[in-house]
C-alpha cells in the first residue's frame, strides 16, 4: 500500500529510523515530513522545503536564459507561469 504522509510519519520503522524532519514553509510554517532514507555512513543529509511554484523563475529565465522584461511580460501574458497564488 501507499501510505499518507500522516501514515508515513506515524509508521513505526520511520520513527525508529528516526527519519522524521521539520522544515520552515513560507506559507505554512514548520511542516514535519519524511527525510530521505539514504544515508552515507553517519551523515544525514539536510532537508530543503520544495520550491513554491516560480520561485526560481526570474534566476532562471533572466540567469541563465538572458530574457529581458519585455520578453518575460509576453510570456507571463501568454500565462506561462500560471495564476499568482
Amino acid at each position: 500500500p501507499v501510505n499518507t504522509i500522516a501514515q508515513a510519519l506515524a509508521e513505526p520503522q520511520t520513527v525508529a529510523r528516526d527519519l522524521i524532519v521539520s522544515v520552515e514553509h513560507p506559507v505554512f510554517g514548520t511542516v514535519r515530513s519524511v527525510a530521505s532514507p539514504v544515508r552515507v555512513g553517519d551523515e544525514v543529509p539536510p532537508a530543503h522545503r520544495a520550491p513554491q511554484r516560480n520561485e526560481h523563475a526570474d534566476a532562471i529565465l533572466r540567469g541563465l536564459l538572458n530574457y529581458d522584461d519585455a520578453r518575460i511580460a509576453a510570456l507571463a501574458a501568454e500565462g506561462a507561469f500560471g495564476q499568482p497564488l
